[in-house]
């Protein structure tokens, strides 16, 4: 049987000695000296000015972990580190050895027991360290030159117990027994452990941490962790690879699939709280990954103990032993090939896309809500993911697997009114619903009072205070329900996934009606109005709802032909809808047409879409919105570009609109709410202030028209307008060649005037004709989608700096 034990520290250590090529545990003389190494060259410990502490000491903590059943730490000795404020952040305890470290090109792990209890915050670690190359060109060297150093993954926490710290390092240099190259190579002769790498000196004093158990081996797993359900790395890491990502997991029940979705490049999900799968004891059912990418391997977990810990013991032939909480894995190699969760054997890791094996919910399982893990990783059963699986982009995702029974009970609280069950108007007290199937609830107010909708506890403890238990798995899980979600009955009806666990506890929220106006303008009498659950209000009609009532409650009726707008006034209460009429588009047909004081938008013939500056893709080049399903020079496809720019064009959008400004014979492509000329530069087309002539805009004379900057280019392949993707500045060039099509058309826009654009930032500071200062701008007057991360910018009239820290 292949297990993971956890073994007290000492006996780990000894353990393994066997494959480790470094063991210190203090209790014995296997170190040499004892001292402090600061990496800043000015600090007063190099100096001379300042001395550090460091020393042997008893071990602050053999208590036994409730999570290991046993004490992490019972050695009798450790070494301690006074961490200075006056020291820079790379200060930690050295450790001579008394044998060196080679350094390989292979990786090696550095495994460090440390006991934090009073480090300040949460924060990387890192271990330096120091050697000498041995060849005889350098003989320079002292063995005090730094030859690595390693930091860990993801932060480390403050922690009142032992906890198992590991970095890995490697190098350029040759094994010690590389007949080869013998005499050549890095040997390290001290180690140094850094507990913090944040600048001491913001804490408010000194503090002590200590270290045990240092072990440099080829292992990279943890040998123990007292985390709850550890990981290997920071919750809120990233990778950053294009050809693999975890999209998704679900789990298959009598035929049923149920899915989450994860973010891109997203390493850990925690859906513990969100996402519930269903399954009752002695069913089988079938995990499933949504995966892209290859060479990779999946795993599932159930804690069926519920102690969060996922235990992950298997037997000879890769099946999960008893107890384990392993349930499925496609590819893992145990005693020496590989292997499935179901014992058989496959040829190499490479089979994710085969999927893993379905197991059974053990029967006997008592219902409740147990922890489940989905993780794509490389040849590691490891719950807390591999050493390599950031760069390796795998992935965790954390569901709640809900081991249920056939009905739940449903019941109701609520002051000013009652919530019902919708088929009879009876309580719902103790009513024993179906598992798993929709119910249709009435909220009936009291007079005066309106609904403001309700919270949902769907579980099977849904009184608890908190909604997490001791181990981080949810008592409970919260669905918050808005008012809008109602009919025009006031019923609601509870979809089948809110209908889990044992219990469900819904809690009303009845407020005093307030009156609100509603107020149509700019629609043909009698039409237009707004929908607020389930009811149409026309012009003069009141809504009656909560203090919380916002514009964004209703959806405005829409008219054609029209685009509309809606704002409250909270002090009055007046809903205004105000209709605006969209004008018809003239085409232009000929040049003689185009006059300098009007408003133009520019669509290319061959697909839908308008050209325009969008400052949510690039503040510097023209992009076409929508073009040809035509890929060139191995750039991306223009329909793949384009659907960027999916979006309808508002025709009262000043930032889309185009002025082509004629000066006798010469004519320029300006964009006046970003106050800038279109201007060729090599093959692209960029925003400049210079007033740079187009050499000429051709009439086709078929009502369409082509622009061309000139350059060198012969009268047949006149070109225009590039495409930007999101990887500014690269670029799609789209060129006017006969089979391309990127021929345009030059429409005026009579929805807008030109002297009504927002054309400066003093006009966004004051309040400009047409537009409203309220909004987020740039200092050239560009009204932004979203908030920068950082720079200057004009919120509501005002300047703001943003700072990116």
């Amino acid at each position: 049987m292949k297990k993971k034990y956890i073994f007290s520290a000492v006996m780990l250590a000894m353990a393994m000695t066997v494959t480790a090529q470094t063991t210190i545990t203090f209790d014995t003389d296997d170190y040499g000296t004892i001292g402090v190494y600061d990496q800043w060259s000015e600090s007063p410990f190099r100096t001379g000015a300042l001395a550090g502490n460091a020393a042997v000491a008893d071990n602050p903590d053999k208590e036994v972990d409730a999570v290991l059943g046993t004490a992490p730490n019972a050695s009798d000795k450790v070494v301690a580190l006074q961490r200075s404020r006056f020291a820079g952040n790379a200060f930690g305890v050295r450790i001579d050895l008394k044998t060196p470290i080679r350094v390989t090109k292979t990786l090696q792990y550095i495994h460090v027991m440390a006991y934090l209890k009073d480090k300040p915050e949460s924060s990387r670690m890192m271990v330096i360290g120091l050697g000498k190359r041995i060849e005889e060109a350098w003989t320079w060297q002292t063995g005090e030159e730094e030859q690595f150093y390693a930091l860990t993954n993801a932060p480390v926490q403050p922690n009142a117990g032992w906890q198992d710290v590991v970095v890995s390092f490697k190098g350029f240099s040759y094994a010690e027994d590389d007949a080869e190259n013998a005499g050549k190579g890095i040997d390290i002769h001290s180690l140094v452990i850094v507990p913090d790498v944040r600048s001491p000196h913001a804490d408010e004093s000194d503090w002590v941490a200590y270290f045990d158990q240092i072990v440099v081996d080829d292992n990279p797993d943890k040998r123990f962790s007292t985390d709850k359900y550890a990981l290997n790395f920071d919750k809120a890491a990233k990778h950053t690879r294009d050809d693999r990502n975890v999209n998704g997991v679900g789990l298959t029940v009598d035929g049923k699939a149920q899915t989450v979705t994860c973010q891109d490049k997203v390493m850990y999900t925690d859906g513990v709280t969100l996402d519930a799968f269903s399954a009752k004891a002695g069913q089988q059912v079938q995990p499933t990954f949504n995966y892209k990418g290859g060479w990779m391997n999946a795993y599932v977990y159930v804690d069926w103990g519920c102690d969060g810990v996922f235990s992950y013991d298997v037997n000879d032939d890769g099946t999960p032993a008893d107890g384990s909480d392993v349930v499925s894995y496609n590819a893992a190699q145990v005693n020496g090939a590989w292997r499935k969760s179901d014992g058989t054997t496959v040829t190499n890791g490479n089979n994710i896309a085969a999927g893993v094996p379905a197991f059974t919910v053990p029967a006997g399982t008592e219902n409740g809500f147990y922890r489940m893990r989905y993780k794509v990783d490389w040849d590691n059963l490891d719950p807390a993911g591999a050493s390599a699986i950031i760069s390796n982009a795998g992935g965790i995702v954390d569901v709640v697997l809900d081991v249920h029974g056939d009905a739940v009970s449903v019941n109701a609280s609520q002051l000013n009114g009652d919530i019902l069950l919708a088929a009879d108007n009876s309580a719902l007290q103790n009513h024993q619903a179906a598992y798993g199937q929709p119910l249709k609830v009435k909220i009936v107010p009291e007079n005066g009072f309106v609904q403001n909708g309700f919270a949902l506890k769907y579980g099977y403890n849904v009184n608890a205070a908190e909604q997490l238990d001791e181990n981080g798995n949810p008592n409970w899980i919260l669905v918050n329900v808005p008012a809008t979600a109602m009919d025009a009955e006031n019923t609601y009806t509870i979809p089948a996934e809110c209908m889990r666990g044992s219990h469900v506890s819904i809690v009303g929220d009845m407020q005093q009606a307030q009156h609100y106006s509603v107020k149509i303008e700019g629609a043909p009498a009698g039409q237009g109005g707004v929908v607020y659950t389930g009811i149409t209000y026309a012009d003069g009609e009141t809504i009656d709802a909560s203090q919380y009532f916002s514009a964004e409650d209703v959806t405005v009726v829409e008219l054609e032909g029209y685009i509309v707008a809606k704002e409250l006034d909270s002090d009055t209460k007046v809903l205004t809808v105000t209709y605006t009429k969209v004008l018809p588009y003239n085409e232009v047909t000929s040049l003689s047409e185009l006059h300098n004081d009007k408003a133009y938008h520019i669509k290319a013939a061959s697909g839908e879409g308008y050209l325009a500056w969008n400052s949510v893709i690039t503040n510097n080049y023209v992009s076409l919105r929508g073009i040809t399903d035509s890929s060139q020079n191995g750039l991306p496809t223009n329909k793949g570009v384009a659907n960027i720019y999916q979006e309808e064009v508002d025709p009262f959008d000043a930032t889309v609109v185009w002025q082509i400004l004629k000066e006798g014979d010469s004519y320029y492509l300006y964009q006046p709410a970003n106050k800038s000329y279109v201007t060729r530069t090599d093959r692209d087309y960029v925003f400049t202030a210079d007033k740079t002539a187009l050499d000429k805009i051709r009439d086709n004379g078929d009502g369409t028209f082509s622009f061309h900057a000139g350059g060198n280019y012969s009268d047949g392949s006149t070109f225009f307008a590039c495409i930007c993707t999101n990887q500014n500045p690269e670029a799609v060039r789209n060129w006017t060649w006969s089979d391309h099509g990127s021929k345009m058309y030059i429409i005026e826009n009579p929805n807008v005037e030109v002297s009504d654009i927002t054309t400066s930032v003093q006009d966004v500071i004051t309040g400009g004709v047409a537009v409203a200062p309220r909004g987020i701008y740039n200092l050239q007057g560009q009204r932004l989608n979203a908030m920068p991360k950082e720079g200057i910018v004009i919120i509501d009239g005002k300047k703001r700096t943003i700072s990116a820290f």
